[in-house]
């Protein structure tokens, strides 16, 4: 069952939900807004035209219609593809993979560098999926409970949520630069609306980096956190998942 939108997410599912609800309300808004700046006239001769309850109602179902297909393409998106995560930043932006291999890793594994085989990076860099479980066996990822204190997996999804929020801002700009580019391919629109317009999302585009900047700086200061608690409550047990991963790799855990 799809939630509704949580802004103080405990849980995967929550943030999913919030970042369903925000794309399809989002796309709706900015489409709507792009329709009537380069078709408000046509669109406003249209509603005059419109007498009687019929075309009320027509106009409402319309309105629904397009809400519908709004809300559904969001679940799809998000939920069945998860393009914040699994499409968008794994094949296009790709900043998790080398966050994960740059920032968590070496931070996670700090306490023990002295017994990590002098191959590991290499190896970890090849089977980043594998090697993360033992980060995410202390911090949850949907299939293990976090162990670490919920404040701080609060704290992390209320970060993490904003970032993505931001990735799903950037796909929607991309998607209405696409379509400005189409439009002067494919349609007569003035020339100077769509420069208009294409400015007006260039700015928002920048806006929307600088956002992306400070989320990225939130998310490094929340993901230290919970590396701190791990090392702090959990040090035995994170020793004992390097040198089985060692294992699993065919390395040498220890003075090496």
């Amino acid at each position: 069952m799809i939630g509704k939108p949580v802004f103080y997410p405990k849980r995967y599912q929550d943030i999913k939900a919030t970042l369903m609800w925000y794309t399809s309300i989002v796309f709706v808004v900015s489409t709507s807004i792009i329709c009537m700046f380069l078709f408000g006239k046509t669109f406003r001769e249209w509603l005059m035209q419109m007498e009687g309850i019929g075309s009320v109602i027509k106009l409402a179902g319309s309105g629904v219609g397009v809400l519908s297909l709004s809300g559904f393409a969001g679940y799809v998106l998000i939920f069945l593809f998860e393009i914040h995560d699994k499409i968008y930043d794994r094949y296009i932006i790709r900043w998790r993979h080398y966050y994960d291999i740059d920032f968590i890793l070496p931070r996670l594994t700090r306490p023990f560098a002295h017994k990590l085989a002098k191959s590991f990076s290499l190896k970890a860099e090849k089977d980043m999926k594998k090697v993360m479980k033992i980060y995410y066996i202390f911090v949850g990822d949907g299939k293990h409970e976090f162990k670490i204190r919920e404040n701080l997996i609060v704290r992390f999804y209320e970060t993490v949520l904003k970032y993505w929020i931001t990735q799903i801002n950037e796909m929607i700009l991309l998607f209405a630069v696409a379509s400005v580019v189409m439009l002067k391919i494919l349609s007569d629109t003035p020339t100077d609306k769509l420069f208009v317009l294409l400015l007006a999302i260039i700015g928002l585009f920048l806006v929307n980096r600088f956002l992306i900047y400070l989320s990225r700086n939130s998310l490094r200061k929340a993901t230290e956190e919970e590396i701190q608690d791990i090392h702090r409550s959990f040090s035995v047990q994170l020793d004992k998942e390097l040198e089985d991963l060692h294992k699993e790799l065919g390395l040498k855990y220890g003075d090496v």
